[in-house]
């Protein structure tokens, strides 16, 4: 007969066997809360780099929109440096006229077809809808530049279709930025200035303007195209009537046909492109020309 031997279980009680068994089988709850709290924090910094990825995403194809844009429109804006004829005060005004018919950022800018004295302004005359608001009409003046003025006829083959759109559905169409904002337009802000602006400063002597070859105007310091998104504190406002994104823009168009000295223009206590008196901090998150451009 064989020897038999005691397997090692069978000198514990069946009771201690049964309890040990369940001791091991399982966690507690305190270890199943740790674990989902461990798993609740590595998800949300999961979620928070890939929302920061997209901002990002969001920011450097606005930017790349923007640079378009300020190539075309800076191509047009450099020209009216070679139609200077002389240094009569006369002059000035009729340049500074033919640059508000021809880079208008307001319906009122743009003339009646009998009115008009350039192809540019004949042809925003007709391009203009009945339907057109005053939302974002410095945004669809900025697309009827780029689209209407014949100084770059091809420019509109650079924008994809998610760059365009009618955001007020006025029939009216404006270039977009990545959050799916009008990128807004200003020709001259005086009030976007040092600090706002890294390109433009109010200093009329070494900075003055270099299409006031008189000098007939002593106020008059050098401004450039102001373009601009309102950044990420604007998103999913589209369609809404906050276009002013921050900065001050004249309600009722600007300048008259008096051309009064564009520098001091005001609307109201704020120069044009100064910061919103109701909102004075909106405009820090914008996106502009300005930020990444030097001259």
């Amino acid at each position: 007969m064989l020897p038999h031997f005691k397997h090692p279980d069978e000198s514990i009680s069946p009771q201690l066997t049964v309890t040990k068994r369940i001791f091991c089988r399982g966690f507690t709850l305190v270890e199943l809360m740790v674990v989902i709290v461990i798993i609740s924090i590595l998800g949300s910094l999961s979620l928070a780099g890939l929302n920061i990825g997209r901002q990002r995403s969001k920011i450097d194809a606005t930017r790349a929109t923007i640079r378009k844009l300020d190539e075309i429109v800076m191509d047009q804006f450099d020209s009216y440096s070679t139609r200077v004829k002389g240094l009569k005060p006369a002059h000035l005004l009729a340049i500074r006229g033919t640059m508000v018919e021809e880079m208008p950022d307001n319906w009122a800018n743009v003339l009646p077809l009998a009115n008009c004295s350039t192809s540019s302004g004949r042809a925003y005359s007709r391009y203009k809808k009945s339907t057109a608001t005053s939302v974002y009409q410095g945004a669809e003046c900025l697309y009827m530049i780029v689209a209407r003025s014949g100084f770059s006829p091809s420019a509109l083959e650079n924008f994809r279709a998610n760059e365009v759109g009618d955001i007020d559905r006025d029939g009216m169409k404006e270039f977009l930025d990545g959050w799916g904002n009008p990128i807004a337009f200003l020709r001259w802000a005086p009030g976007f200035s040092s600090p706002l602006s890294a390109l433009q400063f109010a200093d009329v002597t070494t900075n003055h303007d270099a299409l006031d070859v008189g000098p007939n105007d002593s106020n008059a310091f050098q401004m450039y195209p102001l373009i601009y998104s309102p950044g990420p504190d604007e998103a999913g406002n589209a369609g809404t009537t906050s276009s002013g994104y921050g900065l001050a823009t004249a309600t009722n168009g600007w300048p008259p046909e008096s051309l009064p000295k564009i520098c001091e223009f005001s609307d109201g206590a704020t120069k044009i492109g100064g910061p919103d008196p109701a909102n004075p901090t909106a405009y820090r998150d914008n996106i502009t020309n300005h930020d990444f451009l030097s001259r």
